[in-house]
């Protein structure tokens, strides 16, 4: 595989049990799961040596998924910092932190850990019920969808001619 800022060979990192990550070892990139990040710990951290890089290697990556060779785009969620560029695959969902970035990626979510530990909260309930309640709508509106159609073939029927069938 291939980073995608600078197009040099990717290494393989071992992180604990089947968790591994790749690393650019001449501009710092990390490839990794988006799961498999949070279980980098600083002691994994502080074996893998922050990397100095000269600008004009970066010129040498096209900015492509490693694995699927599509374009990767900048990723913008509630797990990381508005500041932080990472960039994402939409097809198989990896992360790419850019050079060190993922140095500072760790602090920032620890700090937020702590922020919620210190501040005696569990989470974000806000973030979840939307996806819920989403959820719960569309298997709604399937389950209805099915029982009409079981309870009245005619709809099916009906529903197929519109189609062209």
């Amino acid at each position: 595989m291939r980073c995608p800022d600078c197009g040099s060979r990717l290494t393989e990192l071992r992180i604990s049990g089947p968790d591994f990550c790749y690393r650019c070892g001449r501009c710092g990139g990390f490839w990794i799961d988006s799961w498999t990040v949070n279980r980098i710990t600083d002691k994994n951290l502080s074996s893998w040596r922050r990397i100095s890089i000269d600008q004009m290697w970066l010129r040498g990556g096209k900015g492509l998924c490693p694995l699927d060779g599509i374009i990767l785009k900048r990723y913008i969620g509630e797990g990381v910092p508005q500041q932080m560029e990472v960039l994402r695959c939409v097809r198989c969902g990896k992360w790419w932190f850019p050079r060190d970035s993922m140095y500072e990626y760790k602090q920032a979510a620890e700090a937020k850990v702590n922020y919620y530990r210190l501040w005696g909260l569990k989470g974000d309930m806000e973030s979840l019920a939307l996806p819920i309640l989403g959820l719960i709508v569309l298997l709604m509106g399937l389950f209805t969808g099915v029982r009409l159609i079981l309870e009245h073939p005619e709809i099916l029927t009906r529903a197929m001619e519109a189609l062209g069938r």
